[in-house]
């Protein structure tokens, strides 16, 4: 007991000695840690291929790697910290290895260093390239579609109107394309159209059909130059046959009275009789009667329309989107239809009501 206890204050007169030796000698430098003056910064990503597989099975993932950074800011290795499947961390680390950082300083100087990066799949939705197109060829007087028409686009693509004068292009590059019509009723007409991508462009063509040719043998022999008219062109349309606007509520019997009610028009001040298309200007949209343009569809006061309906066969609105045929009509187009008389005989209707009385009579002088 007694050594152990002199062993004890031996020891602890010799760590009471310990601190006046050290102080007798010089101070050494306390060593500095060294100190990251600037963390690396990517400069150049490089976007990592998304497998089939995965994006076929609709699979996502998170790939962590670590990244060692050289002095000149190349990747000098990238390996799995925590792995995201084995596709996925294939082509993380293919990646990874073609990232350049702005190299990381340490004490001021250029220096290489290891980090952690978090590396994502997600799918994302495909950007569309491409534009759809999609219209309907209609005749020009009858408002009839004509079946059978040839819609060649300048790229090649070509296709053949349908039992209701339809046709359909999945895909268009976007840009300005020439395209033409061609069919057995009527003269080979050319126009242009403009496609975006991701967007669907909807046209309604009316063309002026061809008349059929004299038979071998009749008439003299002339030579005759047929000038095709240009296509009308018009975006979106909605067209109301005389039966159906006559059953509209609201409209009194007055046909053209059914224009309110189709979109893209607002209704106007009680009693003025304009017409309001998208917000423009009543004088913005233009009035057609078979052709003829008229200044406005409205009597003073709006209750009645300027064509007695009995002479309407229909009623077509275009609320903008066509081309420059009908010149500063900026709002919409209106366009009216008269029922012509085909067969012979009398026709006749008489109406009256708390706002007036109307009759007409009808008879055709001959064939044409």
């Amino acid at each position: 007991m007694t050594l152990r206890a002199r062993s004890i204050v031996i020891a602890a007169a010799l760590a009471a000695l310990a601190p006046r030796v050290a102080d007798a000698q010089p101070k050494a430098a306390p060593a500095v840690a060294p100190k990251l003056t600037r963390a690396p910064k990517l400069v150049t990503f490089v976007e990592a291929p998304y497998p089939a597989a995965e994006r076929a099975s609709g699979k996502t993932a998170t790939v962590v790697l670590q990244i060692a950074i050289s002095a000149t800011g190349t990747v000098d290795r990238a390996g799995i910290s925590e792995s995201g499947g084995p596709a996925f961390d294939a082509a993380a680390v293919a990646a990874a290895q073609r990232f350049v950082f702005d190299p990381a300083e340490i004490d001021g100087k250029p220096a290489p260093v290891k980090i952690l990066y978090r590396y994502e799949f997600t799918l994302k939705p495909e950007v569309p390239t491409t534009g759809v197109f999609d219209g309907v060829v209609r005749s020009r007087k009858k408002k009839t579609p004509l079946v059978g028409v040839s819609v060649q686009l300048d790229s090649g693509q070509r296709v053949i109107t349908d039992a209701a004068g339809h046709f359909h292009v999945d895909v268009v590059a976007p840009g300005k394309h020439a395209l033409k019509l061609e069919g057995d009723k009527l003269t080979a007409q050319r126009t242009e159209e403009t496609f975006e991508a991701g967007k669907r462009l909807d046209v309604t063509y009316d063309v002026e059909e061809r008349e059929e040719a004299a038979k071998e043998g009749d008439g003299d022999d002339l030579e005759i130059v047929i000038t095709a008219p240009p296509i009308r062109k018009q975006v979106v349309s909605t067209e109301v046959s005389a039966e159906q606007g006559r059953r509209v509520p609201g409209a009194q019997g007055d046909v053209l009275r059914v224009v309110e009610n189709l979109p893209g028009v607002a209704r106007s001040t009680v009693g003025s009789g304009a017409l309001v298309v998208w917000g423009a200007s009543p004088e913005d949209t233009r009035v057609y009667v078979d052709g003829v343009r008229v200044p406005r569809l409205y009597h003073d006061g709006g209750l009645r329309s300027v064509v007695h309906s009995d002479l309407v066969k229909s009623v077509e609105l275009a609320p903008g989107g066509y081309g420059a045929l009908y010149g500063r009509g900026l709002g919409g187009l209106v366009t009216v239809a008269l029922d012509p008389l085909e067969d012979k005989g009398f026709h006749g209707s008489i109406a009256a009501d708390v706002l007036d009385a109307a009759g007409s009579v009808r008879a055709s002088i001959g064939d044409r």
